[in-house]
């Protein structure tokens, strides 16, 4: 760097006799470039593929990037899981495989689909041309339960239809874009509930039903905030759950493990290190609360729950989850970490719970109980068991007379639904048989296909109600035709008051029912499912003597519990001028 040599160089208004010759003897200016040589490699922008959980037969898609370090040119390869009957996962490349100086980062899509149920972890190793090997974890979870699949059924309502019988889940065309049959699993749909901002700005309102039937059937010690007290009791809820709803004791948590390296970069928390027996001590309890979670995962995976995408680090507290992942990536910051952590925390806890629920309470739900189940009749208030004296099969020729019973009945297609299991199916057709049991031309036909919408203005949960308890004064008068929000709210109130005038208590709110989720309806519609048969009488007392002489006769209630039970007694209708006063 130096004055200008030549008066052109200068400007045409200098003076020549002002220039400068130019001093090279020394610098005007010392840089020092510094360097370090280093293995050319790729890298991800991500650490793990999750895939969104998907239905049956819908394809779940997932885009990331490959960053190339140090590589002029290389056309990239891949080598996906042996299994590929098991794991049909497949690879795009929107913008070619090649990757180098001009093009530092190439985007790939992963595709997986299945038409059975799967959750599977697999690794994807993406190749050089040196033998070089990048390893890329990827889970994905495919089902036809909504338990499994609730988010996409919540995120995606404007991008599917459901329909037919069974009922199916389809995705509708989208020509938006150039690309044929995207996958709406990734897009985001309409929302009907308020999202509730909490634990790391995450939407509470997702678990926000789930704890208050947890609180009001299963658990002893409340749980008042999801998911903070189930991290700072290790789980006891959790375990709780899992012992009142199957019986069974999840075994021990494994002992505590020998003291042992965290990671490949070379840094260590052995115990003898100097100033370092305080993190190893804390990082000995973190490996063991670790070594418990997945003892516990394990219990459940064993007994049929999905849980590829759930970790034992994931149930972790927030400073506990940080020292492990610094302990395993150096030099990663707080920010990165709570990124992470929030959403995969709230994500395990709620997955484990609805889990839970499905293998242990929603499976006991099964088609041999269906056929006895009671109410299942062709007339509404028809005794469980006939009149003493009455044959049997009177009941069975009845039966098979009824088309509509026949069809509630009949196992055909509850196993080939791809969005719902068939437990799940059996719940539909019996709010459908009741529906159309006891509707009487009252309100238009309609048919139950999803817990959601179909429920929302309260209409078919009335008439189910009526189908068991005809005496239900609540309701009686329903808003037949509901356009808003208004309506439905006003319908779901009379819900409210037919459970408590029945007697059924239930942690449901007006909102639950006006704008559902179909997760949370679930549950409802399975506590009916449970509760109202109760209310079918169990077989008919018949009275016949003379005019004027009393007749007595006994019944015998038994208590099944240990605990003691209080029954009520109400005699309820007024036939032929005979009331309950005349008993």
């Amino acid at each position: 760097i130096s004055p200008p040599r030549t008066v052109a160089d200068a400007g045409k208004n200098l003076d020549p006799s002002l220039a400068l010759n130019a001093d090279e003897s020394k610098p005007y200016l010392s840089l020092r470039m510094k360097g370090q040589g280093t293995v050319p490699k790729l890298t991800f922008d991500r650490r793990e593929i999750v895939l969104p959980i998907v239905p049956l037969g819908i394809r779940s898609r997932c885009l990331f990037y490959i960053i190339n370090e140090g590589y002029e040119s290389l056309d990239v390869q891949y080598r996906l899981p042996n299994d590929q009957i098991r794991i049909p996962l497949t690879i795009n490349f929107p913008e070619g495989q090649q990757i180098g100086i001009t093009k530092p980062k190439i985007p790939v899509e992963i595709f997986f689909q299945s038409n059975k149920p799967i959750s599977f972890c697999a690794k994807i190793e993406f190749l050089d041309t040196e033998s070089g090997s990048y390893v890329l974890p990827v889970s994905g979870t495919t089902e036809n339960c909504i338990l499994t699949c609730h988010h996409y059924l919540h995120n995606n309502t404007d991008f599917y239809t459901l329909e037919g019988e069974p009922v199916m889940l389809q995705e509708k065309e989208d020509n938006s874009g150039n690309e044929q049959g995207a996958a709406p699993s990734i897009k985001t749909g309409s929302v009907s509930h308020n999202s509730v901002a909490g634990y790391g700005n995450q939407d509470m309102s997702q678990a926000d039903f789930l704890v208050r039937w947890l609180n009001s059937n299963i658990l002893k010690m409340q749980l008042d905030h999801f998911p903070q007290d189930l991290v700072n009791s290790n789980g006891r809820h959790l375990y709780e759950m899992i012992e009142f709803l199957s019986g069974k004791s999840v075994p021990n948590k494994a002992a505590a493990p020998a003291p042992q390296r965290m990671d490949n970069t070379g840094s260590s928390f052995r115990g003898n290190d100097r100033g370092a027996k305080q993190k190893s001590r804390e990082m000995q309890k973190i490996l063991q609360l670790m070594q418990q979670y997945e003892v516990l995962l394990n219990f459940l995976k064993q007994h049929g729950a999905l849980l590829s995408s759930v970790r034992p680090e994931h149930f972790l507290s927030h400073e506990y989850y940080l020292q492990y992942q610094q302990s395993l990536n150096v030099g990663i910051t707080r920010r990165q970490v709570d990124k992470m952590f929030f959403p995969k925390s709230m994500e395990a806890w709620l997955t484990s719970l609805l889990q839970t629920v499905k293998i242990f309470l929603l499976n006991r739900i099964t088609h041999k109980a269906f056929k006895t189940f009671p109410g299942m009749s062709a007339e509404v208030d028809q005794a469980v068991a006939p009149p003493v004296g009455t044959d049997d099969m009177d009941v069975e020729v009845e039966k098979k007379n009824n088309p509509e019973l026949q069809g509630a009945l009949d196992p055909k297609f509850l196993g080939d639904s791809n969005v719902y299991s068939v437990s799940e199916c059996i719940l539909l057709r019996w709010l459908n048989f009741h529906f159309a049991r006891a509707n009487r031309d009252r309100y238009g036909p309609r048919k139950v296909c999803c817990f959601d919408s179909d429920l929302e203005d309260s209409i078919v949960l009335s008439v189910v109600i009526q189908s068991h308890v005809p005496h239900c004064q609540a309701v009686q008068n329903m808003r037949t035709q509901c356009s808003n929000l208004d309506h439905h709210e006003e319908n779901a109130m009379h819900i409210l008051a037919a459970l408590s005038e029945i007697g059924l208590h239930f942690p449901i709110q007006v909102s639950d029912i006006a704008s559902p989720q179909a997760k949370d309806m679930l549950l409802f519609v399975m506590f009916l499912f449970q509760n109202l048969p109760h209310y079918v009488p169990k077989t008919t007392i018949i009275f016949s003597t003379m005019l004027g002489v009393n007749m007595t006769k006994n019944i015998e209630l038994t208590n099944p519990s240990k605990k003691a039970i209080t029954y009520g007694v109400q005699l309820v209708g007024n036939i032929g001028g005979i009331s309950g006063s005349d008993f």
